[in-house]
């Protein structure tokens, strides 16, 4: 675990120092004091847990902005899940206002303009690649600057799982153990992002939340072998066709979408040490597919190895190395 303190910075370039540790650590920001400068405090962790980057931030009253010049140093598209443990701070965003309290959880991107305000805050922030987090919450897009309440729900059991993560990541992971806490603080995360969307979004009208309700179900439904496209229709009293064209122009077929996710679920019990006695084709039966010979072309045309030595590779690998590779 890396920790950074201002402490140790002379005082007329500690605010300096925390504009660069900031945007080095999670996204191109620009940090202003709140008052005299020369006063400001900070200390900065960060540490990763598989492909995730995790920052923990403590400081003074400050004021962060992100113009276009700050977006436009963004390398990749990547979403931050911020949960506050002490002290609540305002977001600005376009024209609207909101309070993020201590404990609620808060999504935002790195494309995206704004101002935060905060009278002294101490936060933690997961830093999410693009395709991780879509993997497990598809609608991102569509719960971006929304605060889920912490205090209820499964709000506050995600909540309260971030900041336990953040209070135990000095005590280090083992690789296996980071994959399996990533995975799951995702798909806490994205129930408690979704449990929320039936009051921002009639699910019954938009065709980008039938595009959800499809998705959902086929998750499900991911491991058993007769999923199709028909059977996803068929339970939500659609055409075939209606179905197909909903994820037209969406950059990835419904078809294939079940099976990257079936792929990436394999992939993850392959390099699952609990998983290390089940043979490769008991895996690929039991994430949906029908023919060994068929997931084993599959399995390459993404990993670009097959599925025996991917899993005697991973082995060998750190989990940050296998994950970037994988989800």
């Amino acid at each position: 675990m890396q920790v950074f303190d201002t402490e140790d910075i002379c005082r007329g370039r500690r605010i300096d120092y925390w504009n660069e540790l900031a945007s080095d650590s999670l996204v191109p920001m620009r940090i202003s004091a709140r008052g005299d400068g020369c006063r400001f405090q900070g200390r900065l962790w960060s540490e990763q847990l598989g492909a995730v980057t995790v920052v923990g931030a403590k400081s003074s009253p400050v004021i962060i902005q992100r113009a276009s010049i700050d977006v436009s140093r963004a390398h990749q598209r990547m979403f931050l899940l911020s949960v506050a443990e002490e002290g609540n701070y305002l977001v600005r965003r376009r024209r609207d206002e909101f309070t993020v309290k201590a404990g609620d959880l808060f999504l935002s991107d790195s494309t995206e303009f704004g101002e935060c305000i905060h009278g002294g805050c101490s936060v933690i922030v997961f830093v999410f690649p693009e395709d991780l987090i879509k993997a497990h919450l598809p609608i991102v897009d569509d719960v971006l600057s929304l605060v889920v309440s912490g205090s209820r729900g499964v709000g506050a059991v995600a909540s309260d799982m971030v900041r336990a993560i953040g209070r135990n990541l000095r005590f280090g992971l083992v690789p296996a153990a980071a994959e399996h806490l990533c995975a799951g603080l995702l798909n806490v995360t994205a129930a408690a992002f979704s449990e929320c969307l039936p009051a921002t979004q009639p699910c019954a009208v938009t065709s980008g939340a039938r595009r959800v309700q499809i998705l959902r179900y086929v998750d499900a439904h991911l491991t058993e072998g007769d999923l199709t496209i028909a059977n996803a229709a068929l339970a939500f009293g659609l055409s075939d066709r209606y179905v197909r064209s909903l994820f037209e122009g969406n950059g990835e077929t419904l078809s294939s979408y079940i099976q990257r996710r079936r792929l990436e679920g394999s992939a993850r019990q392959l390099r699952d040490p609990l998983c290390g006695l089940r043979t490769v084709s008991t895996i690929a039966f039991d994430w949906g597919f029908n023919s060994l010979a068929s997931y084993d072309r599959a399995f390459k045309a993404r990993f670009d190895v097959s599925p025996g030595e991917y899993r005697v590779r991973s082995a060998m690998q750190p989990a940050s190395v296998v994950l970037s590779g994988s989800d």
